[in-house]
């Protein structure tokens, strides 16, 4: 089963739940410091390529159809700071990747 969630072409796990290769050490999962990385620009071309259908869902259920450009600016700011950058581990690159979309997304945090 989970051989047909692999993306031979890409190398990597393409549904939301194998989204990157998990091992387990004493029950708590972790995930490699290239996979996180290698995530999160995946996540920044899938924004890009569904910025109309984040501000459709965003006007649909009363919102003012801004959530793609928010999410796209917020991504935008992680792949250009992270990509580059060294990290000593997976926890620093999943700090400084929230740091950076708290003060660069904006919009309301609930209602």
């Amino acid at each position: 089963m989970i051989k047909k969630f692999y993306n031979e072409e890409k190398g990597f796990y393409d549904s939301v739940f194998f989204f990157a290769v998990f091992r387990m050490i004493k029950g708590v999962f972790y995930m490699k410091l290239e996979t996180a990385k290698r995530w999160l620009i995946l996540f920044y071309e899938k924004i890009q390529e569904n910025l109309a259908v984040l501000a459709e869902l965003d006007s649909t259920m009363g919102g003012d159809g801004d959530h793609g450009e928010n999410m796209l600016r917020g991504m935008t700011a992680v792949v250009n700071t992270v990509e580059p950058k060294e990290f000593a581990s997976t926890s620093d690159l999943f700090k400084e990747t929230g740091m950076l979309l708290l003060t660069k997304v904006g919009g309301v945090s609930g209602t």
